[in-house]
Parts: structure tokens; sequence; C-alpha cells
């Protein structure tokens, strides 16, 4: 009977700590995905010539929202300290609703030049 007692108790703990554990591999690959997001938007930023930055169809208007649907409710936006300065300061935030976390946000920056 102790045996028994001991080995549930073992057994409570253990999938405790599975459960702990398979939020957090949930957690990092939102974290991949919203990397891999971040990096394709701002490399495109960077490869989009200045004149062409800010128009719409073309490159990324002041506030513009990206969907991100490897996310849940994943969008993008990105948005300008003042849009018509050069250097251009620019703003990539992403977020989204993370099941193991809740409300995630990031927000990554980095400036253009003519």
């Amino acid at each position: 009977m102790v045996a028994f007692s001991l080995f549930t108790v073992i057994l409570l703990g253990m999938s405790a700590f599975l459960v702990a554990i398979t939020r957090q591999v949930d957690l990092n690959r939102e974290y991949a995905v919203a990397n891999e997001w971040v990096s394709n938007t701002l490399s495109t930023i960077q490869v989009t010539p200045f004149d062409r930055l800010q128009l719409p169809g073309v490159g990324f208007p002041d506030g513009s929202e990206i969907p991100v649907p490897d996310l849940p409710q994943g969008r993008i936006r990105v948005e300008y300290e003042d849009p018509t300065s050069d250097p251009l300061e620019v703003s990539v935030a992403i977020s989204w609703e993370s099941v193991a976390a809740g409300r995630v946000e990031r927000v990554f920056r980095t400036i253009r030049t003519r």
C-alpha cells in the first residue's frame, strides 16, 4: 500500500513537470515564429528603397499592420517616430495571444537613411 501511494505521488509530480515542459516548448515555438516574421519584415524594410518605404502596396505606411497567421491573433505593426525625417527611425512591434503566457508583445527598432 505504501509503495502504491509513493508511486501515485511520483506520478502526479511527473505529470505536473511534463505540463510545464509542454507549455515552455509551445512558448519557445511561438517566439521562434515571431522572430522569423519580424526578421523578414526588418529585412524587407532594409532592402526597400527609402523613397518607396512608406508607399502603400510597396512599403509600409506609418501604422500599417501585417497579419501573422502562424500565431494566435498575431499581427505586426510598423510605425515611424517621425515619418518625414532622415534618418528614419522605424519601430516594428509584434503581438499575439499566447496560450502559455497570455498577451505577448515585442518591439524591435531599426534606422533607415537615404
